[in-house]
């Protein structure tokens, strides 16, 4: 019996062992999960963000532009400021997102060529400059940019997403496991 309970008693606490360690294995890799799962949530929602500031500066400066009334600047004012915290916020939050290597460098260009657009078209207006104002905007130059810097946040976008996604799914397969073990 005593015999039984030396081979038993060591066997059984490296099992404990084991199974201790497995546990806080299995949780620290939940842990990780989660906060890459809100990482990517936070991915998009700063994604809509930046987009929509780019957006609301662009409509509004087409429309001072058009009508030439400084009450269609308001919009532009106070959403051309915001923007590059805007994107500061958003290089951020994509660290760590399995990003193609010149995917922000792109972002980055196409956000400066339309924010300068967007700008000299204003000063032009400004500066009672009309017609180089709207020949600017006519050459179809800033809604091409605005495409393209459409089409790079929509592929960061959709990454995140399917980094979402992927964690999402390990969280509600092995969380549940995790609880009732």
């Amino acid at each position: 019996m005593r015999q039984r309970l030396k081979i038993v008693l060591p066997i059984g606490m490296l099992l404990l062992i084991a199974v201790a360690i497995l546990s806080s294995w299995s949780i620290w890799q939940l842990r990780e999960a989660i906060r890459y799962e809100r990482q990517s949530y936070a991915v998009q929602s700063n994604v809509d963000d930046l987009f929509e500031l780019v957006q609301g500066a662009e409509s509004s400066q087409r429309g001072y532009l058009i009508t030439g009334k400084d009450e269609y600047l308001n919009t532009y004012l106070n959403s051309f400021p915001q923007i590059p915290a805007a994107y500061a916020k958003l290089k951020r939050s994509v660290r760590g997102l399995p990003l193609k290597e010149n995917q922000i460098a792109e972002l980055d260009e196409l956000l400066n060529k339309k924010l300068e657009e967007l700008k000299l078209t204003v000063i032009l207006q400004q500066s009672e400059k009309e017609d180089d104002a709207l020949a600017l905007m006519q050459t179809d130059k800033g809604e091409s940019l605005m495409i393209n810097l459409h089409e790079a946040l929509d592929s960061i976008d959709k990454l995140a997403a399917r980094d979402a996604q992927i964690h999402e799914s390990f969280v509600r397969r092995y969380g549940t496991l995790l609880i009732f073990a």
